[in-house]
């Protein structure tokens, strides 16, 4: 019986469709290193906007415009750059659209680029972690805002069995090949619950844990955006708790090199499990929407800066600069827009 069990066991694995080799990256590499040169290595591609939650703090670009960039359009695109380092597959929920996402990862996976999906996990199964997985998918970074479910529902207006289902959708990516990362915006309704929040992502499995800072959103006067003293509290407070087999990475804050908090973000920095990614917007990075727009990022205040659809040319983009992309990365959008360009000298060892 014994025997038996084990051949079982072995013919299972031989007839499991063999894992595509993943490029050696880890979470937030562009944005731990310091580049100074503007080169096009991270491409965010939003293939839809259109998405099955409706959340307050969303920056979808043209969120449920309904259009769609097929795999077959945005592999055609990426085809035209060959300074890329990492693919982002954004929505709305890009998810609903999973086919699409597993062709591209595909893609990306054999040219050796390293693939994100954002999600809010709620239209995953064992089934397609398995087949994200054997595509090669790099990371999987699913948004993780509250730890019960009568909250979770209430504030999402969703059925308090999706709380569940998505809990254990990261259970299952958790154990599984893929690098799994869970993000919480930091906002008035989890500014105090961070620390909770974080060891419950740990209980899930999950080993890195960002906190993305709730930014002014102006298609609806989003009003729980935190002040930045708030901001530093609660920093502190999670730091303070932080559980030591997560790694914590903050990202979309504001640091000024000449404010009071910058020398307290290096310190802990030196710890090689806190992280302050930089900004690589518009320097490195663009977003690409499902209509062809390019944006130079699609968190606020989103600016156009061409259409690929219209003859932009994306390896060009970032030589040629645009005014709005010069206006941005010159006065640093303080006023329109929290995606501040600032680059934190990063220790080494976190590279």
């Amino acid at each position: 019986m014994h025997i038996a069990s084990n051949f079982v066991a072995v013919e299972s694995l031989v007839a499991r469709p063999a894992l595509r080799r993943l490029p050696d990256k880890d979470f937030k590499t562009l944005e731990l290193s310091h580049d100074p040169k503007f080169v096009l290595t991270g491409l965010e591609i939003g293939l839809s906007s259109n998405c099955n939650f409706h959340c307050d703090y969303c920056c979808a670009y043209e969120l449920n415009d309904r259009s769609l960039m097929t795999s077959r359009r945005a592999i055609e695109i990426l085809e035209s750059v060959d300074t890329l380092q990492r693919v982002k597959l954004s929505g709305g929920e890009v998810l609903i659209y999973f086919d699409e996402c597993v062709r591209l990862i595909e893609y990306c996976t054999e040219r050796g680029l390293q693939t994100q999906v954002n999600s809010n996990g709620s239209l995953l199964n064992a089934e397609k972690i398995a087949r994200l997985e054997t595509a090669g998918l790099g990371c999987l970074h699913v948004s993780y805002n509250f730890t019960r479910a009568a909250e979770f529902g209430a504030y999402y207006k969703q059925p308090e069995a999706m709380f569940h289902r998505i809990e254990e959708n990261i259970r299952i990516a958790a154990a599984s090949r893929l690098e799994v990362v869970t993000e919480t915006v930091m906002f008035r309704s989890t500014q105090y619950r961070l620390p909770e929040i974080h060891h419950r992502v740990h209980a899930l499995g999950v080993r890195k844990h960002e906190i993305q800072n709730g930014i002014p959103i102006e298609k609806n006067d989003w009003a729980e955006v935190l002040s930045g003293s708030e901001v530093e509290q609660a920093i502190e407070n999670l730091v303070a708790n932080r559980h030591p087999g997560v790694a914590l990475y903050f990202s979309c804050i504001d640091i000024d090199p000449a404010g009071n908090f910058y020398p307290r973000v290096m310190e802990l920095l030196t710890t090689q499990q806190i992280h302050f990614p930089s900004c690589i917007e518009g320097r490195n990075q663009l977003h690409i929407h499902s209509n062809g727009d390019v944006l130079i990022c699609e968190l606020g205040h989103a600016k156009v800066i061409g259409n690929v659809n219209s003859g932009t040319e994306l390896k060009k983009l970032l030589d040629d600069k645009p005014p709005a992309l010069v206006d941005f990365l010159e006065r640093r959008n303080n006023d329109a827009c929290s995606c501040v360009i600032r680059t934190l000298a990063q220790p080494a060892a976190a590279h």
